[in-house]
């Protein structure tokens, strides 16, 4: 889907994580340029992320054509940046960039899931409106609304009858009276669009490590991990340790 199709016309973009890819450092300054017109094109792309057109690789001319680069000069450039990891090919010989490719996955997503759960809160509240009462009888939606007030002013009465009973009773110790109970933590499984933080990122880049790779790596491996510890409580403090 390409980004004026589904709304999204802007990407993250870390500069610290561009200076410190070791990938793309290796590679000349010709090379480092090219990726930066590739990562335009293929962000504007029909399929977003991949350099194709019409589900066929682009040609080094259509690229020059784009890029403003000589046929010779992309062809060179390109094994360059596939040579040394910064992108990748996929089975029909297109180039793509694995992040950008994994960031439109995860805005599609959420644009789904959000677009749904509108269309059903719609759906669900133009069935109500539309049920029609009959003469003499109370629809069932006005008796639920009824009850609950009647059921909300009990409950309140009872709070106010509580409190003022507990406020009466001055031997029983303060330690016991309204003693919040500690709120239950539950793990999760790592989602889908986790991204370390800037913080968490300047821990990983003070031990030397590769950022991008390192995420890479670390995503990869929680998301294909199954069972019991694949769950944890804090992701950040995972990813640091």
């Amino acid at each position: 889907m390409a980004a004026k199709e589904s709304g999204y016309k802007w990407s993250k973009f870390y500069w610290d994580d561009w200076a410190n890819d070791g990938a793309l450092q290796s590679c000349n300054l010709t090379a480092q340029g090219l990726w930066m017109h590739l990562l335009r094109v293929m962000f504007n792309n029909e399929r977003q992320g991949y350099l194709q057109i019409n589900n066929k690789a682009m040609s080094a001319l259509q690229l020059s054509k784009l890029t403003g680069l000589d046929s010779r000069t992309i062809k060179k450039q390109l094994s360059i940046l596939i040579e040394n990891n910064v992108c990748s090919v996929d089975e029909n010989g297109i180039v793509f960039s694995r992040r950008m490719v994994r960031e439109s996955q995860s805005k599609n997503r959420k644009s789904n899931v959000s677009a749904t759960s509108t269309q059903h809160k719609r759906s669900d509240v133009a069935t109500s409106m539309q049920q029609p009462c009959s003469e003499g009888v109370t629809c069932m939606h006005e008796e639920n609304a009824e009850n609950s007030q009647k059921q909300d002013a009990l409950n309140k009465n009872k709070i106010d009858k509580n409190r003022i009973d507990i406020s009466n009773k001055l031997d029983i110790p303060p330690k016991y009276k309204n003693t919040p109970q500690a709120k239950s933590k539950r793990g999760s499984r790592l989602p889908d669009d986790w991204l370390p933080d800037e913080e968490d990122r300047e821990y990983a880049r003070n031990l030397g490590l590769d950022v991008i790779r390192t995420i890479e790596d670390f995503c990869g491996h929680w998301h294909a991990k199954a069972g019991k510890d694949a769950i944890k409580l804090d992701w950040s403090l995972t990813w640091k340790n």
